[in-house]
C-alpha cells in the first residue's frame, strides 16, 4: 500500500543554493518512494525553475534550499530574492519546515542574536564587520579570544583553524578573508571556551510540543588547546558525538534551544547549536533550520538516534507528517503497483 500523494523534494544543482546534497535528496527520494505513490526531485537554479515547481502543484514540498536569486551570480548579495517557502505559501502549496520569515532570521546570524537577546537568551557578544568597511574590532569591547565566520552561511562554511583569533593582526586576516571569498559580511564574538553541544527539535506527531534532543560536541584542533567545528570536520563527519548524560545540563540546553527555536518562529523541526562560557552558562550559537538529513552524518540525525532511537526512515516520515498533519492534509491509500 502506498500513499496517493505527490512530493516534490526540492534543492539546487548549485552547492552555494542548496542545503541538501545529491546524496541527501536521492537518500530522502528512496524512503519516500517506499510510501508515497509519487516521489520527484526539483532542482532550482533560476527562478523560472520556481515558477515550473509551482505549475505542477505537488501535494507536498520537501524543503532542502530556502530562496532563489534573481540573478544567480551574486546568490546571497543579490537583493532581490525569491523565497521558496513564500511562494509555496502565496500558491497554497504545503512544504516542509519552517516558513520564510524563520528562515531569514536564521540565515542571518546578527539577526539571529539579536533576537536571542531580546527574548532574553543567552548569545556571546559581539560584532559585525562588514563588507568593505575597516575593521572596527578594537571599539567594541569584545574579549580575547574571538571567533569569526561569515554572518550569513551555514554548515560550517569559512570555518577553519584561522577562526579563532587572539589579536587584532588576526581578525583582520580573517575578515579579509571571508569577505573576499564569500563576498559576506563577518560575524566577530567572543569565543566560548565551555562544552558545545548540538540539539534537535522536533514537534511531537499531533500536538504542539516538542522533543528537544540535545548531543554533546567534541574535537580537539591540532596544535591549539580549543575546540569547534570547522567546515572540514563536518565534512568528514569525524566529531565525537555524545549523548548528554549530566540530567541539569541536558535540561539547561534543551530548554535554551527550545527557546531559541520559538524565538526565531521556527515550527515542526531543526537544530540549535549551544556552547557554554567559562562558567558552565549555556549560550546560543546559531541555528539551522534546514539540517543536514543524511544518515549517520550531521548532528540532527544522530540526535534523534541517540536519545529517542529514531532511524533514519522514521525521521524523514515523522518530517513529512508534520508538514501534512499541519496543514490538515489526510493522505489516501492506493495499492502499490507490482
Amino acid at each position: 500500500m502506498k500513499i496517493h500523494k505527490h512530493i516534490e523534494i526540492v534543492s539546487s544543482s548549485l552547492p552555494v543554493l542548496s542545503s541538501m546534497s545529491e546524496r541527501s535528496r536521492n537518500a530522502i527520494q528512496k524512503t519516500l518512494q517506499k510510501h508515497y505513490l509519487h516521489v520527484g526531485i526539483t532542482l532550482i537554479d533560476t527562478p523560472n525553475d520556481l515558477k515550473k515547481l509551482i505549475k505542477r502543484k505537488p501535494d507536498l514540498v520537501f524543503l532542502g534550499m530556502k530562496f532563489v536569486p534573481e540573478v544567480s551570480s551574486m546568490v546571497h548579495n543579490e537583493p532581490i530574492k525569491y523565497w521558496i517557502s513564500e511562494h509555496l505559501d502565496i500558491h497554497g502549496i504545503p512544504y516542509t519546515g519552517s516558513s520564510k520569515r524563520a528562515h531569514i532570521q536564521e540565515l542571518n546570524k546578527d539577526i539571529a542574536k539579536d533576537l536571542m537577546l531580546e527574548a532574553d537568551i543567552s548569545t556571546a557578544k559581539y560584532y559585525v564587520g562588514k563588507r568593505g568597511m575597516p575593521a572596527t574590532w578594537q571599539n567594541n569591547n569584545l574579549k580575547y579570544p574571538v571567533f569569526i565566520k561569515p554572518a550569513n552561511r551555514g554548515g560550517g562554511i569559512g570555518i577553519d583553524d584561522f577562526s579563532i583569533a587572539y589579536g587584532q593582526a588576526a581578525i583582520n586576516a580573517k575578515v579579509r578573508s571571508v569577505t573576499n571569498s564569500l563576498q559576506s559580511d563577518v560575524l566577530v564574538e567572543e569565543f566560548l571556551s565551555g562544552q558545545e553541544y548540538s540539539v534537535a527539535i522536533m514537534r511531537k506527531p499531533d500536538s504542539d510540543g516538542y522533543d528537544s534532543l540535545a548531543i554533546e560536541l567534541s574535537t580537539q584542533q591540532e596544535g591549539t588547546d580549543v575546540s569547534f567545528i570547522s567546515s572540514n570536520i563536518k565534512e568528514a563527519n569525524s566529531e565525537v558525538v555524545l549523548t548528554v548524560d549530566d540530567l541539569a545540563v541536558n535540561q539547561q540546553v534543551s530548554q535554551l534551544a527550545l527557546d531559541a527555536f520559538v524565538a526565531l518562529g521556527a515550527r515542526d523541526y531543526g537544530r540549535i547549536d549551544i556552547r557554554l562560557d567559562e562558567h558552565g552558562v549555556p549560550h546560543f550559537l546559531e541555528a539551522n533550520l534546514l539540517p543536514s538529513l543524511i544518515e549517520d552524518y550531521g548532528s540532527f540525525p544522530k540526535a534523534c538516534k541517540l536519545n529517542a532511537h529514531i532511524d533514519y526512515e522514521s525521521m524523514i516520515l515523522n518530517i513529512v507528517d508534520l508538514a501534512f498533519t499541519r496543514t490538515a492534509k489526510t493522505p489516501e491509500l492506493v495499492l502499490q503497483n507490482i
